[in-house]
């Protein structure tokens, strides 16, 4: 699963990471519990200088880097839409408080 996140990651971003760390995984809903997504962490993200592809024409992701602070902002105010993304945030702030009190 490992790869395919690390795949995934650098095809549709085109950042590679140092490491990857699984911080779970979720079903969407109670109704479609065949769709499962699983979430990681990449640390020490580092611009690819070659993308691994070019996007599809119809795809359209724009990759905006944003503070760890300044996205749970913005998943309070209701300006990340995506279920997926605004738990990937608040896990993993939640992941940084809790290594802050070690």
């Amino acid at each position: 699963m490992e790869d395919c996140a690390k795949r995934e990651r650098e095809e549709e971003t085109g950042y590679r990471c140092d490491k990857l760390v699984k911080l779970g995984s979720f079903h969407e809903t109670m109704s479609q519990l065949t769709r499962k997504i699983h979430i990681f962490l990449g640390e020490n993200a580092v611009k690819m200088d070659h993308p691994l592809r070019e996007r599809d024409e119809n795809e359209e992701i724009e990759v905006v880097l944003v503070d760890l602070d300044d996205a749970v902002k913005m998943v309070k105010e209701g300006k990340v839409i995506s279920m997926g993304t605004s738990l990937a945030i608040m896990l993993t702030k939640g992941r940084k408080c809790r290594s802050c009190l070690k």
